[in-house]
């Protein structure tokens, strides 16, 4: 089910930036920020293990741009 984050999905989502990233992860204060965020979309896909992924999108009037997006590789 896709839907949009909520704080008590940031530890998971820090998760998947570890098992998707090497390099430029978003932190846990980048993820609380874009949660407060009007300009910003965090959605995330709950499946029956958990969060196993993440879109993030900005946007701006009507358009909106891909920030990052991340699927558990597993």
């Amino acid at each position: 089910m896709i839907r949009p984050a909520l704080h008590i999905d940031i530890e998971a989502l820090i998760r998947l930036e570890h098992a998707c990233f090497k390099t430029d992860l978003l932190t846990r204060d980048d993820f609380r920020r874009e949660l407060r965020n009007s300009s910003a979309i965090l959605l995330v896909h709950a499946g029956l293990g958990g969060v196993d992924g993440y879109a993030l999108l900005r946007v701006r009037q009507t358009r909106a741009h891909l920030h990052s997006i991340a699927v558990d590789p597993a």
